[in-house]
């Protein structure tokens, strides 16, 4: 778990939120692709990326940012906020 948590922007700081996603059935049989990537700078990057369970598309073409934290490319809490509808029972973090 805890490497799922060094994968979100400040993700030991909003540990209980990454904890609850991470483990969430739903959320579990997600899978992510990527269809594009523009730096904004050289710590930030916008990401387009479609979301899909069970071979059913969830969401087309979401957009979100990445961001550069201790030298590894990490969802930004931003985004992650905005995928917790995604789950079930996900609490979302005060600071959202």
């Amino acid at each position: 778990m805890q490497d799922k948590v060094k994968l979100v922007q400040d993700g030991e700081l909003n540990e209980l939120m990454v904890r609850a996603f991470a483990e969430d059935e739903r959320t579990g049989r997600v899978i992510s692709r990527v269809a594009d990537v523009t730096f904004t700078s050289a710590t930030d990057a916008k990401v387009t990326f479609s979301l899909f369970r069970n071979s059913t598309t969830v969401l087309p073409r979401g957009r979100g940012t990445v961001v550069l934290q201790d030298d590894v490319w990490k969802m930004s809490f931003k985004t992650l906020c905005v995928l917790t509808e995604y789950g079930q029972d996900v609490p979302q973090a005060g600071t959202c």
